[in-house]
Order: structure tokens, then C-alpha cells, then sequence
């Protein structure tokens, strides 16, 4: 598909938007100053954030990001002060996609999100999103977020993450070689982000106080598990946002495509969510894998080997699935 003006070739863009019609009406969800459709190249697309263009800005600037990065920063349509993402636009405003980049991993309520982007959506719109694949960044050491984290989280909303979320970035996040991000072939030495727990007492006042925005990861992913959770919030009844296809994998990151599709009402299917757990512990054992080949050569020490859980993964296999 997508349809699109002409535009500087970018291959990580094209596999995300494969599947828009880019000369339709759209939304890009905070671009920030990395923009997957950049307006001077794509004039059909708005853009939502949490402040506006001078703003964010102001807030880069103090960040220490240099100035190019900083003029990267687009003109604000729409301003989003908290709550659903449907209040930053005019009520019955809908678009035929949506676009963002390392979003839906720092929201406060996926299934919220799920939910504003089928308001937002006209039906058959899409919404194309990438998402850092937690074998590969430094949520490495943290679960995977399953259907009843996301429901509790929905049921019980708080405006802004919880004390004991931003314990656990500070306990687990790492390093690969001095990165937040890594990609499949990295080889560097994996390390602790956070040495000693100076800020503990901070932070979890932060999270207690429910004043203020602290940004960390709140839900992680591999692609087979975001497309196991998005089928059963679905066949739970809390959306009708359809993949349209399997995630594409890309380095430390994957994009998906979500169709609103109120037709959509899938039954629940043990067969299929074995095999989709077993292409999750495929996933994570090959994370796994090359994580531990590479800290065998540090200070690291790490069992069993990375053999050994590669066939472990086999036997489950072989057990649970004959034939």
C-alpha cells in the first residue's frame, strides 16, 4: 500500500507506514524531534504531544540536545493534557491512520490507548506503531506485560506510573555496551544502568505523590507477545484494533499495523496461544542466547549456556506440541 507524496527514501519508515495511505488525512502521536513523517514531506498529517513546538523545544534545549536535533521539532496541532487522547482533538474528529514511534510502552493504560486509537480512527483506519522489543533494550531483565497487568492498570488508572514501576527501571534496567538499545548482533558487555540506589527514595516519592510524569518503560514486549496480548484484550471485549499482519522485527525495535475493525470479535483459541507462547519463549531464548555468548567473554557469569536453553526450548516443543 502505502500510498505517499514523494519523499527522501528511509527504509525503518517505509516498513512502518507499508501499509497506510499516506495521502489520506493523519495523526502522528508525539513525534518530538524525531518525526516518522516529517509535515514539509507529508502535508496531510497533524501532530499530537504534550506541549507545543516551542515548548518542547525549550525542554530539549535544557536536556542538552544540540540545536538540529532541537529544530527537528514540528508545529503542535494538537495538545494533549492528560487523560484520552481523544480530548486533544475536536469531538468526532477521526483520521485513516496513526503513526508513533516508542509510544505505547510508556503509556500509563495500553488498553486506553488500544481504545483512543479506535476512537480516533475511522473504521478500516490503521494505526502503525513501533515498539521496542524488550530483548533487546534495557527492560532485558523485566517481564513481559501480559493481559491481566494491562486490565489492572485499566480498572485501576493512575495518572502517572506507580512507585513500585519505578523501583523496578531503577533495579533492573542495563546497558549493552554503554547503549539503552542494542540490536540482535551486539557483542558489547551488558552492565547495570543504575550502580547504587541513590535516587530510590526520590523516585518512589515521585510515584507515590502522583503529581508529575516520570518516564520509564511501563509495559515491554517481544513482537509474539504484543500480538498475544492485543488478541486477548480483544477477545475479552476491550477493543476491536486488528493486526493485520504478523510484527516485523527491525534491530531493537518491531513495527505493527492495527486495523479498527468493529467487525473483529476473535474467539478464544488455546491451540493458538500455545504456539504463541512457545514462539515467545523462542523469542526470549534467543535473546538469551546471544546475551550470554557475549557475557561469557566479561567479568559476567551466567548459566545455564546458551545450548542448553536453546534446547530446553526444543524439548518444550517437542512436548507440548506433537508432530
Amino acid at each position: 500500500m502505502s500510498t505517499a507524496p514523494s519523499a527522501a527514501t528511509d527504509p525503518r519508515r517505509d516498513q512502518v507506514v507499508a501499509d497506510l495511505d499516506l495521502t489520506r488525512p493523519g495523526l502522528e502521536i508525539g513525534p518530538s524531534y524525531r518525526p516518522l513523517l516529517p509535515k514539509a514531506q507529508f502535508p496531510t498529517v497533524e501532530t499530537l504531544d504534550h506541549a507545543d513546538a516551542q515548548t518542547l523545544r525549550a525542554k530539549y534545549r535544557e536536556m542538552g540536545h544540540p540545536e538540529e536535533i532541537v529544530n527537528q521539532i514540528v508545529d503542535v496541532d494538537h495538545i494533549w493534557q492528560g487523560g484520552s487522547l481523544t480530548t486533544a482533538v475536536p469531538e468526532g474528529r477521526t483520521f485513516a491512520f496513526i503513526v508513533g514511534s516508542h509510544l505505547i510502552e510508556h503509556t500509563t493504560d495500553v488498553i486506553g490507548f488500544l481504545q483512543d486509537c479506535q476512537a480516533l480512527l475511522e473504521p478500516g483506519g490503521r494505526a502503525a506503531l513501533v515498539v521496542p522489543d524488550r530483548g533487546y533494550c534495557f527492560d532485558y531483565f523485566q517481564p513481559l506485560t501480559n493481559a491481566g497487568a494491562a486490565i489492572d492498570a485499566h480498572l485501576y488508572p493512575q495518572r502517572f506510573h506507580p512507585p513500585g514501576q519505578l523501583l523496578n527501571h531503577l533495579l533492573y534496567a542495563v546497558t549493552r555496551d554503554g547503549q539503552l538499545a542494542w540490536g540482535p548482533n551486539a557483542t558489547g558487555a551488558v552492565e547495570l544502568q543504575f550502580r547504587d540506589l541513590d535516587n530510590v527514595t526520590e523516585w518512589m516519592d515521585i510515584g507515590r505523590r502522583q503529581e508529575e510524569y516520570f518516564d520509564i518503560h511501563r509495559w515491554r514486549y517481544t513482537p509474539s507477545s504484543f500480538e498475544l496480548l492485543v488478541t486477548d484484550l480483544a477477545c475479552l471485549g476491550y477493543h476491536h484494533m486488528r493486526l493485520i499482519r504478523a510484527p516485523r522485527p527491525g534491530g531493537h525495535e518491531f513495527s505493527v499495523t492495527l486495523e479498527n475493525d468493529p467487525s473483529w470479535t476473535p474467539e478464544y483459541d488455546a491451540d493458538w496461544r500455545l504456539r504463541q507462547l512457545l514462539a515467545i519463549e523462542a523469542e526470549t531464548v534467543a535473546a538469551t542466547g546471544r546475551l550470554r555468548a557475549s557475557a561469557a567473554a566479561s567479568e559476567v557469569t551466567v548459566a545455564p549456556t546458551a545450548g542448553g536453553w536453546r534446547s530446553r526450548a526444543g524439548r518444550l516443543k517437542r512436548r507440548l506440541l506433537p508432530g
